[in-house]
């Protein structure tokens, strides 16, 4: 009862003293995926197309007979809500994350032969080399092969009207294709030093072949990213030395905040061929721009992996 009492004092002056109330949390939270659960799927019955229905893969194999689904869950923390100008904002804090994963694999005729769940990326990668043996590489080979694409992509972010330098400082990007099996991981943006860093262009790695889905994450308090809620953008990456996929474009989501949403992606090819012609002088251009992709992630083997 002491403690009851003691948390709801606390919680009360968070309210009248800053706009925040702290709630402590026993129930699991998913965060970032579909969680499923494989004890009611039936081995040597169950269809491709009835677990399609019930559960939506994170990821599916381009040739359509294995799902993926990746997920992270937490059993405890807090929650927070912040009050403001009408509307309350909530975030989990104090929670230990767990990734897992859930591997469905079909025979040809879209019957379930076989389901893994796990929650380490060590048993994840193996299971894909047992059920992709000829087309993945062995860790040791994959750390040899170099990305042969560097793709070239900038950030507006514009706040009230005015563009802003520096959109690293507000935004996060995360990627997905066939080296991260589908799940979304942090990307290692290759430097830009001086003007074009500041006016939001950078470059990344992929290889030719790929499709490569891009998820862009607000930056805010810190260490703490949340999401933005739409759809990741997709870029088909040719089999070309250096791509631009386009610049992305966001803007504020109401006067005087931070938060930014993402209005659609524009063609700057001009500019980017001028940007091109400085930091790659001896390397042609090709443009692939992203687009907008519904659904779960469609890993395609790249060029060099085939």
């Amino acid at each position: 009862m002491r403690n009851i009492l003691i948390l709801s004092v606390l919680a009360l002056t968070g309210v009248f003293s800053s706009g925040c109330l702290i709630f402590p949390e026993s129930m699991p939270y998913v965060y970032e995926g579909n969680q499923v659960d494989i004890s009611s799927w039936e081995v040597g019955s169950e269809t491709r197309e009835s677990i399609l229905a019930r559960d939506t893969p994170s990821a599916i194999w381009e040739d359509g007979n294995t799902f993926i689904y990746h997920w992270r869950d937490s059993s405890s923390g807090a929650s927070i809500v912040v009050f403001g100008y009408g509307t309350a904002a909530d975030s989990h804090i104090g929670r230990t994350w767990t990734k897992r994963f859930v591997l469905a694999r079909f025979d040809e005729g879209g019957v379930l032969q076989n389901a893994w769940s796990g929650n380490k990326r060590s048993t994840f990668s193996s299971l894909m080399q047992t059920v992709y043996g000829p087309y993945i590489r062995r860790s040791n080979d994959r750390k040899k092969t170099k990305a042969k694409a560097d793709i070239l992509v900038r950030l507006i972010i514009d706040v009230d009207g005015e563009v802003i330098e520096k959109p690293f400082d507000y935004l996060k990007i995360q990627k997905a294709g066939f080296t991260t099996v589908g799940d979304y991981e942090d990307v290692k943006l290759k430097s830009i030093k001086g003007k074009y860093r500041e006016t939001g262009w950078f470059v990344l790695k992929a290889d030719p072949g790929d499709l490569l889905y891009l998820l862009i994450l607000k930056k805010k308090r810190g260490k703490i990213y949340l999401p933005i809620y739409h759809p990741p953008w997709k870029v088909d990456v040719p089999e070309a030395p250096l791509v631009y996929a386009g610049t992305f474009h966001y803007e504020s989501s109401e006067p005087g905040s931070r938060f930014v949403n993402c209005d659609e992606v524009l063609d700057e090819t001009s500019l980017a061929r001028q940007v091109a012609a400085e930091i790659y002088p001896e390397e042609d251009l090709t443009v692939s721009l992203a687009e907008r992709h519904e659904g779960p992630v469609r890993i395609r083997t790249p060029l060099a992996w085939r």
